[in-house]
């Protein structure tokens, strides 16, 4: 539960690249405990946040409420009605070890009709931080690694050594500690890693179906699907270039984004760092879509603008995309929108799989929405070929703009079809 300004049940440790149990419970609501009726929404429009010290007895309440009484130990790190989290340190009076970080979403005043400028702001802002993040690279791809959970004070800890990576490891078993696998996901060759990665779940399918004879597999006719894709795009020039590796914070969204107003909205801090990768960097430009596309009641981040493209924008989201198109472009370079919005987009949406599996409810949902989209893609590439196929003299486009007129066409159909009610 994380509701806007009420404590949240999302509790982080605070340690060096190391996740830990998130520990979820509902807070039961006013209505259904009356031992929580002072308990609002702090930020929202009926209430503002109060002094840390009448705020503190309600997250004492939320540690009991979750089993975590014990740490009684409560600090004020950012506090107040100008930040989108606030932050508190909790620290175990008997474990010094036993340290973690509370995060409380709040709602920024920004009206939506009156403060354009801000998010103009906001946009030029998140442009240089992606472009800082994007600036720090690694030899190869993978997951981050920790010597130790803690530093203390009989482990010197160096902020300036550069962190190990370790290769994914995701799939079979053996396959996974084959020296070939581990050369392809160093991710140096992205269609290398992403085939790597696919065919690390394809061998651990197949010996899972042989063992326990159990019909055919769901998963491996689409992971097969996923291997001709990329063939596909090969075809088109999507690996032609290199592109190097780099830190990939895969949830960079508004709750995880610190921001305080001082004339004007500023970028702060960003928070959940503890599951970042090391990612070849046509992965790791997911168009952030909040910008324009930002619902306050909403769920942004996993119905990302890869999955789930927006058509239907009014002008005012529209407007802001052109303008963080455009400083994107003038930041990041012009690569940057073929990665955004062009092939990188299939790339990003095959390596969802690659990456995770399919195992959810939720992933089989989307697996199969990537392999309807496709077959409209060749749908449409089948209705433009005389376009895609005349002299650039009749065609004032360029081949990244081909491409991206291609993801258009893709999105129309999808736009269509909601508002039909019908697939075509």
């Amino acid at each position: 539960m994380e509701g806007t300004g009420s404590p949240s049940t999302f509790v982080d440790q605070q340690t060096l690249q190391i996740n830990v149990p998130e520990f979820i419970s509902e807070v039961k609501d006013n209505e259904n405990n009356s031992d929580n009726e002072s308990i609002t929404s702090a930020g929202s429009e009926d209430s503002v946040m109060e002094p840390f010290a009448d705020y503190k007895p309600k997250i004492e309440q939320l540690l009991r409420d979750i089993g975590l009484s014990h740490l009684i130990s409560i600090q004020e790190v950012q506090h107040g009605d100008n930040f989108q989290n606030c932050v508190y340190a909790l620290t175990s009076p008997t474990k010094s070890d036993e340290q973690y970080i509370l995060r409380v979403p709040v709602s920024p005043d920004m009206e939506e009709e009156d403060d354009h400028d801000g998010k103009l702001a906001i946009a030029d802002q998140f442009v240089d931080l992606l472009a800082q993040i994007e600036s720090v690279e690694f030899p190869v791809a993978g997951n981050f690694a920790a010597s130790c959970l803690m530093p203390d004070s009989t482990n010197d800890f160096d902020a300036t050594a550069t962190p190990h990576v370790s290769t994914f490891d995701e799939g079979d078993e053996d396959y996974v500690l084959d020296p070939q696998t581990i050369l392809d996901r160093a991710g140096t060759d992205l269609k290398a890693l992403l085939k790597s990665q696919i065919n690390g779940w394809i061998v651990k399918e197949r010996k899972h179906t042989e063992k326990y004879q159990d019909g055919e597999s769901l998963t491996l006719p689409y992971f097969e699907r996923m291997l001709a894709i990329l063939d596909a795009v090969e075809s088109e020039g999507a690996f032609n270039s290199s592109t190097p590796i780099v830190l990939y914070h895969w949830d960079l969204e508004p709750r995880n984004i610190m921001v305080k107003f001082d004339n004007g909205w500023k970028i702060v801090g960003i928070i959940d760092w503890d599951d970042v990768v090391a990612v070849p960097r046509s992965l790791a430009r997911k168009a952030p879509d909040w910008i324009w596309d930002f619902d306050s009641e909403g769920f942004t981040g996993y119905l990302n603008t890869d999955h789930h493209p927006r058509m239907d924008l009014s002008e005012e989201s529209l407007a802001l995309k052109a303008y963080f198109d455009a400083k994107a472009k003038e930041v990041l370079g012009e690569a940057y929108l073929e990665d955004a919005y062009g092939t990188g987009t299939w790339l990003r949406r095959i390596w969802t799989f690659a990456k995770g599996g399919i195992y959810s409810t939720w992933y089989w949902d989307l697996v199969k929405l990537l392999v309807e989209d496709w077959e409209k893609r060749e749908k449409a590439i089948a209705m433009c070929e005389p376009i895609l196929a005349a002299e650039p003299s009749k065609i004032m486009v360029d081949l990244p703009s081909k491409k991206l007129l291609l993801s258009m066409i893709v999105d129309s159909f999808r736009y269509l079809e909601r508002k039909l009610g019908m697939q075509l």
